[in-house]
C-alpha cells in the first residue's frame, strides 16, 4: 500500500493548528534530544555510533508521532529515553582508557530503544478520506507511510486490548527487522537474540 521511505522520508504529524505538517526524521530526533535529560551523553552515542543515530532515524520513520501510552509525549521520545539509559552501561571506559566495544554499545542502546515498543499494539491509527476509512497496520508498514499513502491527518484512539495478541518479544523482533539493516545485525552479532 504505502511507499518505501528512504532517508528524505516526510512524515505528515499533527501540528497544534490542526494541519498536517512534514517533517524530517532527524526533527524528531532533535526534538527528542531537548527532552532528553541527559541530551550530552545522547549525542555523544550519536556521534561515537553513528549507526545508532541511523537506526534511531528509521524508528522515526516508523513511529512518527505516535503518542505513549501512559502519560504524556511521544513514544519515539520515550524509545530514545529508554535506550539511552540501557546503553549508558556500556558508555563507561575500560581500565586502559579505550572506548567501549562498539557491538555492546549497539546492543543495549537497540535493546533499550525497543522496550517501549509494545505499546504500538495498544493504539489504533485511522484516517479518513473520501474514499473510506482506514486502519494502520504495524506489522506491515511504517506509520510516515502509511500517513504519506493518504495524505490527510490521522486520529488515534487508545485500546482497551492491543490491536494483535502477539507477546512483546515477537512484536520487538518485528520491529527490529524494520530498523535494522544487514550491517546493524553483523555488529550485533549473537548478541540479537538475547536483545528481545
Amino acid at each position: 500500500m504505502g511507499q518505501n521511505v528512504k532517508n528524505k522520508a516526510v512524515v505528515k504529524l499533527h501540528a497544534k493548528s490542526g494541519r498536517s505538517n512534514p517533517i524530517q526524521p532527524e526533527r524528531l530526533i532533535r526534538g527528542a534530544l531537548v527532552h532528553a535529560r541527559d541530551r550530552e551523553k545522547l549525542t555523544e552515542i550519536f556521534t561515537i555510533w553513528p549507526n545508532c543515530r541511523d537506526v534511531t532515524k528509521r524508528l522515526a520513520v516508523y513511529l512518527a508521532n505516535l503518542p505513549r501510552r501512559h502519560g504524556y509525549g511521544a513514544l519515539f521520545h520515550q524509545c530514545i529515553h529508554s535506550a539511552k539509559r540501557k546503553s549508558s552501561d556500556s558508555q563507561g571506559r575500560n581500565n586502559f582508557g579505550e572506548r567501549p566495544d562498539e557491538t555492546l554499545v549497539l546492543q543495549n542502546y537497540l535493546a533499550g530503544l525497543l522496550i517501549p515498543i509494545p505499546d504500538v499494539l495498544w493504539w489504533d491509527v485511522i484516517v479518513t478520506t473520501n474514499r473510506g476509512i482506514y486502519q494502520w497496520d504495524p506489522f506491515k508498514e511504517n506509520l510516515s507511510d502509511f500517513w504519506n499513502h493518504y495524505g490527510t491527518k490521522p486520529k488515534w484512539r487508545k485500546r482497551k486490548t492491543p490491536i494483535h495478541h502477539v507477546n512483546d518479544a515477537t512484536f520487538r523482533k518485528c520491529v527490529a527487522s524494520k530498523i535494522l539493516r544487514g550491517s546493524d545485525i553483523v555488529s550485533i552479532g549473537r548478541g540479537l537474540e538475547e536483545l528481545m
